[in-house]
């Protein structure tokens, strides 16, 4: 991205955990300060577990549920006067992440379990594949408390 290009969509993955909901308060402040978009994604994948969604549930039931937690959770941030998308994909976290910050003015702000490889810098897996991966530029939060 040049530098010089304005960001006018802020995407923030969520995945129902309160780690990942951690970027949230700081999402929520840069998209109102700098006029931004929020984007919430949420991605379901056999191979990831969502906490608290049972992936015995047929796809399109499982994004409706994802979807409908996605709204609740815009519809908090729009009482604070931020403009929030929401939206729940089926796929690779990772990929599906990277192709809803593909457009220009994009950026990724996502929070981190801090279960990755890179175990010293508590970095994620997700975050770690996006940081190295990732067209738009990804600023991580880090997780609190956890251990």
């Amino acid at each position: 991205m040049n530098p010089s290009q304005h960001l006018a969509r802020l995407v923030v993955p969520l995945d129902t955990s309160a780690t990942a909901e951690a970027a949230l308060h700081w999402g929520a402040l840069m998209a109102r300060d700098r006029a931004m978009e929020l984007h919430l994604i949420t991605v379901w994948s056999p191979d990831a577990p969502i906490p608290g969604i049972d992936a015995r549930k047929q796809e399109n039931e499982i994004l409706a549920e994802l979807e409908g937690y996605l709204e609740e959770v815009a519809r908090g941030l729009q009482r604070e006067g931020v403009s929030v998308t929401v939206e729940a994909r089926a796929g690779d976290v990772v990929e599906e992440i990277r192709k809803a910050a593909e457009a220009p003015g994009c950026m990724v702000m996502i929070a981190t379990h801090g279960q990755g490889g890179y175990q010293e810098s508590r970095i994620g897996s997700v975050a770690e594949e996006l940081i190295r991966t990732a067209r738009a530029p990804v600023l991580v939060i880090p997780a609190i408390g956890e251990s």
